[in-house]
């Protein structure tokens, strides 16, 4: 099994996003770049295997940030529940092909998340979005994404959060 996310870097941020599976989408790691710039507290928390984002932007936006942290490639399914474990949301929000694809998809990060009771962030109007906001299960953002995100960041509290969490358990 891969390394877990060291437990004093989980302690030093208040909120832990992992991104897993596909690494995809320029515009995605670009928003993520500029939330961790504006959410020092904030840990982006990535496994998996890169595919269309540049490999040395990412490894290079990965080195210049002190709260985004690429652990590598995990092994599906004997890692997702440590995985899964130590973050506190699922990014499932995908700008890829926002017209056509992107809105579509059901991500497996979507479906393994929801099994081991960690919420995800998704696009309002795609259909992810339309699952996680019909079955509460985290919270969905609009364009301007960033603006959107912001918002949230600055005004979710613990007890909305294990909130969802609780509603998770009981699914």
């Amino acid at each position: 099994a891969a390394a877990s996310l060291p437990k004093e870097l989980r302690r030093r941020h208040k909120w832990v996003i992992g991104y897993f599976g596909l690494i995809r989408g320029e515009r995605t790691l670009d928003l993520i770049t500029r939330l961790a710039e504006r959410f020092p507290e904030i840990l982006f928390y990535f496994r998996g295997i890169v595919t269309t984002v540049d490999p040395r932007k990412f490894a290079a936006v990965i080195a210049a940030h002190a709260n985004m942290v690429y652990g590598g490639p995990y092994v599906n399914p004997a890692d997702l529940k440590q995985l899964y474990g130590s973050v506190d949301l699922t990014w499932a929000i995908d700008l890829e092909h926002e017209d056509y694809n992107s809105r579509w998809l059901l991500p497996c990060r979507f479906y393994e998340s929801r099994i081991i009771g960690v919420p995800c962030l998704a696009a309002r109007g795609f259909e992810v979005g339309e699952y996680v906001d019909r079955l509460g299960i985290g919270w969905t953002v609009e364009p301007p994404y960033e603006d959107s995100l912001t918002g949230l960041f600055a005004r979710l509290t613990r007890d909305e959060y294990d909130a969802v969490v609780d509603r998770l358990a009981l699914q």
